[in-house]
């Protein structure tokens, strides 16, 4: 049996190696454009929470299933630990650390 190459083994290597350099730069390239894309299309409707200290406030409950309630609260931001970080007091003596994507502001409607 005769093997016929057109290319020496070191040569296709080579070459092979090339080809795949050059499609992972491609792929990095279109991934970059594609995330900023992803990036700007999220960013049109985001929006910064930013509560301070006596801020009323509703929390997202932890397991928000079909029966439990949607929100619970209103409780009241305690201290304001970093831009996105706050203490919370439940109203029962329990004070809680949570995350401002877990709180939406209180807004008292009348029936």
């Amino acid at each position: 049996m005769s093997t016929n190459l057109s290319k020496p083994v070191a040569e296709y290597l080579d070459d092979l190696k090339e080809r795949l350099r050059s499609v992972a730069e491609l792929a990095a390239d279109q991934a970059q454009s594609a995330q900023a894309d992803y990036a700007e299309y999220y960013n049109r409707r985001a929006k910064d929470k930013h509560f301070a200290e006596g801020d009323l406030v509703v929390l997202a409950p932890p397991n928000a299933g079909k029966l439990c309630p949607r929100w619970c609260g209103p409780a009241t931001v305690v201290r304001v630990k970093s831009p996105y970080s706050y203490l919370v007091d439940m109203g029962d003596g329990q004070v809680r650390h949570l995350h401002a994507n877990k709180m939406r502001c209180f807004v008292a409607r009348a029936h």
